[in-house]
């Protein structure tokens, strides 16, 4: 399978986050809702759907580097190497599950403590995509619109 993206001369969240402040808390929540969406989607089960009949697929290395910043208005899910379509009743050994940037990893999966059961994989991804969520706060300014300092 191959996926085929438009091209995003704005590079990946990360370099977005690394050389801009977010001060327009419309961009801010404009971006946190983009991700998750682009997250549900791919953990939808779409096996019961008429038209189109995947299984959720975790991503297993969601990082703001796999995520294309092509405006605040789109954010795209990039870098699918690692990841892997959940099937029903799925089960495997947990040394095998340990994928993924370290940072963004959840501690059960540092300890090799999950397996690889139907919904286990997709919520390690959710823990993946609150510290982007923290990444994307900690560069939202504030400051200027709070009088909290």
């Amino acid at each position: 399978m191959r996926l085929v993206f438009e091209y995003c001369c704005n590079g990946s969240l990360k370099e977005y986050l690394n050389s801009n402040i977010i001060s327009n808390e419309s961009e801010l929540l404009n971006m946190l809702k983009e991700l998750s969406e682009g997250l549900h989607f791919l953990h939808k089960d779409f096996r019961n759907e008429n038209e189109n009949k995947r299984a959720p697929i975790a991503h297993r290395d969601l990082k703001s580097e796999n995520i294309l910043f092509f405006n605040s208005n789109r954010l795209v899910i990039c870098d699918f190497a690692m990841s892997t379509q959940i099937q029903q009743y799925q089960y495997g050994s947990n040394h095998q599950q340990q994928v993924g940037t370290p940072r963004y990893m959840s501690p059960e999966i540092l300890v090799s403590t999950i397996g690889c059961e139907e919904g286990s994989l997709l919520k390690c991804d959710v823990y993946a995509l609150g510290i982007i969520f923290w990444e994307v706060l900690s560069r939202f300014d504030f400051q200027s619109k709070f009088n909290w300092f």
